[in-house]
C-alpha cells in the first residue's frame, strides 16, 4: 500500500511541474546575430497571435497549457501583425490582421496585451515591473 501511494504521489507531482512548467512559453531569441545587450523581453499575452514581425513570418503564441508566450527582440521600432481570440463559456471574439507598431528600449521587459472597450480590440503595450 505504501508504494502504491508513492506512485500515485510522484505522478501527481510530475503533473503539477509539468503544467506550473508550462506557464510561459519561451520562443527564445528572433534573432541570434543582435548582441545581448540590443534585446529587450516581449511577453505576449494568450489571447494574441502575432504572426508577423517586421514583414517576417513568425508564430509567437501561447500553446496549451500557457497563460503567455515570451521573445526577445532587438531594441528600436518593430511592426506586428496578429489575431486576436477569446472564447468562454459566454462569448466568443476574434479580430484577425491587427496593425500594431512600437518602439522598445534595450534591456527592459514589455508586455503585450489587449483591451476591449465597446466591443472593439485595442493593443497596449507596457513595460513590465520586476
Amino acid at each position: 500500500m505504501k508504494k502504491n501511494n508513492f506512485f500515485v504521489q510522484t505522478a501527481l507531482l510530475a503533473v503539477v511541474s509539468l503544467i506550473l512548467a508550462g506557464c510561459v512559453t519561451d520562443e527564445g531569441i528572433y534573432d541570434p546575430s543582435v548582441s545581448p545587450e540590443q534585446l529587450c523581453t516581449l511577453q505576449i499575452g494568450e489571447t494574441i497571435s502575432v504572426y508577423q514581425f517586421d514583414g517576417n513570418a513568425v508564430d509567437w503564441y501561447s500553446r496549451l497549457f500557457t497563460f503567455s508566450a515570451v521573445v526577445q527582440i532587438p531594441a528600436g521600432y518593430h511592426e506586428f501583425i496578429m489575431n486576436y481570440g477569446e472564447i468562454s463559456r459566454s462569448y466568443s471574439r476574434r479580430a484577425n490582421d491587427i496593425h500594431y507598431s512600437y518602439t522598445f528600449e534595450a534591456g527592459k521587459s514589455y508586455v503585450m496585451s489587449t483591451i476591449i472597450n465597446s466591443g472593439r480590440v485595442f493593443i497596449q503595450v507596457d513595460i513590465k515591473e520586476e
